[in-house]
């Protein structure tokens, strides 16, 4: 009766450990963040389908693989020296490119924070992978924006410092030919005609 005492809770406890883990999967395929989990080596044991998605490989193709193979040089350096602080317990948060199976360029925001032992050990880490290539893009467009009102606003300055140059130089012309100054400013010369 003991055994079969065992056995049935032996049963419930290997239910509800089921039910868990289909609730951390359900959980973690339908997150709208990329879950990358590495070994010490930087191979990956785990990729969830949004990974995939957005670098667009099947998840089994990655598995093994180096997660440098997937990034560009800039961002593999970066990843690389985050990965070796293996005593460090903080998550560390990484702007990281990707480079997409069609070459094309990912741009995300990387959570990287460590997977370690009981004794403390370092056994690789745990990503969470953001996609904001669309917040690259408009940081993009408003540098550019930036770019272009500074070059028009230095035209316009520009024009603005010739001009008053210039209502200087009919001044002194005008004084020169016994004439009375045209243009005044705040009480002074160059805005407007004189009265």
């Amino acid at each position: 009766s003991e055994s079969l005492a065992s056995a049935y809770g032996r049963l419930k406890i290997d239910k509800l450990l089921s039910e868990n883990e289909e609730k951390y999967r359900n959980l973690v395929e339908t997150l709208n963040e990329g879950i990358w989990v590495v070994n010490d080596n930087q191979s990956t044991v785990f990729v969830n389908s949004r990974i995939a998605e957005l670098l667009l490989y099947d998840r089994d193709e990655m598995m093994d693989i180096p997660i440098t193979n997937f990034l560009d040089q800039k961002s593999t350096q970066i990843l690389l020296k985050q990965l070796k602080r293996k005593r460090s317990d903080s998550k560390k948060q990484i702007d990281c490119t990707f480079i997409r199976k069609d070459g094309k360029k990912l741009f995300t925001l990387v959570v990287i924070s460590p997977i370690k032992n009981k004794s403390e050990d370092s056994h690789g880490a745990i990503m969470g992978v953001i996609d904001i290539t669309r917040r690259k893009q408009m940081e993009k467009s408003l540098k550019k924006t930036l770019n272009d009102l500074r070059r028009f606003n230095r035209i316009v300055v520009d024009r603005e410092i010739r001009m008053i140059e210039l209502k200087k130089e009919v001044n002194n012309l005008l004084v020169e030919g016994g004439r009375q100054r045209k243009y005044f400013h705040n009480d002074n010369e160059y805005e407007g005609d004189a009265e």
